[in-house]
């Protein structure tokens, strides 16, 4: 994994260089951003393991769609004649809850999907103030938490984490709409995602039993949406 992670800031380092060829300014914005993601995700097991534990009657909802919110910063939009190409990296958590209703009490499953990001996408401009991003790719890397509460007054908290981090990958398009050119921006990007959350334990190193045959917690071969607010500055 780390010669992975060493071989892409290898290339933004390349594409940096590169940019700065072009003379002072060409690098065109850099700053940060804010936004809300929703990303869908394959939780079979997950919800084979609830459907075992709750009764049958109780089981009315099901994990697969988180929401959360993403910070990070665009380190740098180089321009060139006719296209752009933008270097970014991102921090993303996201969460899912659901409280299942029992005959006299309740339970409850709140699962979080956080990740480091780095991304590098390649677009042109349409007009002056609309780009069209033909395509963003980057890594992720994920960690998660699977929080499991019983009872309605005095909660009894059990609580999952991921026992290692894997390298994962994503690839999208998207658009970026410019209301103050280098300056303010609103920028969306649907993706592709790929994932493997493959276990998870308590502190005490009991594991997180699922019964499929890979033996996958979650896996993300699913598609997703961030609707972000970018804050420019030249550069």
């Amino acid at each position: 994994m780390l010669k992975k992670i060493t071989l892409i800031l290898f290339f933004f380092s390349v594409v940096v260089l590169k940019a700065q060829t072009c003379g002072f300014g060409c690098l065109g914005m850099s700053g940060f951003y804010g936004g809300y993601t929703i990303q869908e995700y394959d939780a079979d097991a997950l919800n084979s393991v609830i459907a075992s534990e709750i009764p049958q009657d109780a089981f009315t909802k099901k994990f697969g769609r988180a929401q959360g919110y993403r910070v990070g910063g665009n380190i740098f939009r180089a321009g060139f004649s006719g296209f752009f190409i933008t270097a970014k990296g991102f921090y993303q958590f996201l969460n899912e809850k659901h409280t299942y209703e029992l005959s006299s009490s309740s339970k409850e499953y709140k699962l979080s999907l956080n990740y480091w990001g780095l991304g590098l996408d390649f677009g042109f401009p349409l007009f002056s103030f609309f780009d069209f991003k033909l395509i963003e790719g980057g890594a992720t890397i994920f960690s998660s938490k699977l929080e499991i509460s019983n009872g309605t007054h005095e909660k009894n908290i059990k609580i999952y984490e991921t026992i290692k981090t894997d390298l994962s990958y994503y690839i999208g398009t998207g658009f970026v709409f410019h209301l103050i050119p280098n300056y303010i921006s609103i920028e969306g990007t649907a993706f592709y995602s790929i994932f493997n959350i493959d276990d998870m334990e308590d502190a005490q190193g009991n594991k997180f039993v699922v019964s499929n045959l890979t033996g996958t917690v979650l896996s993300g071969k699913k598609f997703g949406a961030t609707l972000q607010l970018n804050l420019g500055l030249p550069l």
